[in-house]
C-alpha cells in the first residue's frame, strides 16, 4: 500500500473503500471533471455506479473503475464468479461496477456541426430533434444502415471533453 499512499485501505468495508478510492483516482486522472460515485447494497449484491457529463470517454473511465469489480457474471450457468487479486484485497471492491457518461447540449451540438460539415447528416437536423429521438427515422445517405441519431451519438461519444481546456490552462500558467 505504500506504493499508493493516497488510497484508502479496504479494511472491514471493501465497498465503501472502493467508492472512495475511485473518487480519488478519478479526481487525479481527470481534475476538471465532476464525477458522481454512488455505492449501494441489496440482498446478495453490492454495486458502485459512476456518472459524469462530457469529460473523458467511458473507456477512459473504465480503465480506472473496473479494477474494483469483484468478478464477473456468467450467464451460461447464471452464477457470479469472484476473481480475487491483491488490488481488490487492498483497496476494496464491488460485485457490480458501472460507468455512464451523459452528453451535454454543447457536446451534441459540436458533433452535429462536424457531421453537417462532412455532409453526413441533414443541415436541418436540430438538437431538439436529437433529444426527442426523431433522427432515428433519418438514415445517412438514404442507406438505411445508420440513422442520423446514431451517427451524432457516436461522434459525440468518441470525443473527450473538458480535458484539453484544463491542459491549456496549465500550459498558460507554466508559460
Amino acid at each position: 500500500m505504500t506504493a499508493f499512499p493516497g488510497l484508502v485501505p479496504a479494511g472491514d468495508n471493501p465497498l465503501v473503500a472502493a467508492a472512495k478510492n475511485m473518487r480519488i483516482e478519478l479526481k487525479a486522472a481527470f481534475p476538471a471533471v465532476k464525477f458522481s460515485v454512488k455505492s449501494r447494497r441489496a440482498s446478495m449484491m453490492d454495486a458502485i455506479d459512476v456518472s459524469w457529463i462530457d469529460g473523458p470517454t467511458v473507456d477512459q473511465v473504465d480503465e480506472i473503475i473496473q479494477r474494483y469489480r469483484a468478478g464477473r457474471f456468467d450467464g451460461m450457468d447464471d452464477s457470479y464468479n469472484y476473481e480475487r487479486n491483491a488490488w481488490r484485497d487492498a483497496f476494496g471492491d464491488a460485485k457490480y461496477v458501472s460507468g455512464g457518461r451523459s452528453l451535454s447540449d454543447k457536446a451534441i451540438l459540436s458533433a452535429m456541426r462536424t457531421l453537417k460539415a462532412q455532409g453526413r447528416i441533414s443541415q436541418d437536423a436540430t438538437l431538439e430533434q436529437y433529444r426527442r429521438g426523431n433522427l432515428y427515422q433519418a438514415s445517412i445517405g438514404g442507406s438505411g444502415m445508420e440513422s442520423e441519431q446514431d451517427a451524432i451519438y457516436r461522434a459525440a461519444a468518441r470525443r473527450t471533453w473538458a480535458l484539453a481546456q484544463k491542459i491549456n490552462q496549465i500550459s498558460e500558467v507554466e508559460a
